[in-house]
């Protein structure tokens, strides 16, 4: 995916667009004509009930894609000030970067906790494991800094484009999962693959 992830502003209001839309739609607009199924129908209450769902999951998800985002943002400042050899930058970015993996580590397991939707368990699934490997990666970028094994300024480089790369697929990862949930919120009454 190379979508980017914005953790506020017109995401936010595209997904609360589209629920008040999904919202409306299974509510009706308040007139009905003799051959509309009520909404009392076990089919509506059951599109109502998977609304709620949807809504109540989207609500848990949102502060940890906002905490993703966060997270994501201060990746590059965390290699921005790293000199061609080693020395306090290098113990300064890896300090930074091994609180982004901490953090990123924090969020796939607030993520992991959550119980999705039908429909939208492999989705989240792949979002933790996309956050687990990243957190890995900057582990692993702090960890060499620590031990000073990046000595040359095409290493300096490296770990500065993984970093640069993490942060695009980070912010992947938010959008996906808020775009699959928007989607089922959009479309409540389709049944959901498992």
């Amino acid at each position: 995916m190379s979508m980017r992830w914005r953790p506020a502003g017109a995401k936010v209001a595209l997904l609360a667009a589209a629920l008040g839309v999904a919202v409306l739609a299974g509510c009706g607009s308040g007139s009905t004509s003799a051959s509309t199924t009520p909404t009392s129908s076990p089919s509506a209450a059951g599109i109502a009930v998977r609304l709620a769902q949807l809504t109540g999951y989207l609500s848990e998800v949102r502060p940890i894609a906002a905490g993703v985002g966060a997270t994501v943002s201060t990746l590059p400042d965390a290699v921005k000030g790293l000199t061609t050899k080693p020395g306090p930058s290098w113990n300064t970015a890896a300090d930074k970067l091994d609180t982004a993996a901490k953090q990123l580590g924090a969020e796939a397991s607030g993520l992991a906790e959550l119980t999705p939707p039908t429909g939208l368990e492999s989705v989240q699934n792949a979002a933790v494991q996309a956050l687990r490997k990243a957190q890995s990666s900057v582990s692993k970028a702090a960890d060499r800094l620590n031990k000073r094994q990046a000595t040359s300024s095409a290493d300096k480089a490296k770990i500065k484009a993984e970093i640069e790369q993490l942060k695009g697929s980070l912010s992947s990862v938010g959008r996906g999962l808020l775009s699959a949930i928007q989607g089922a919120i959009a479309s409540p009454e389709a049944t959901p693959s498992p």
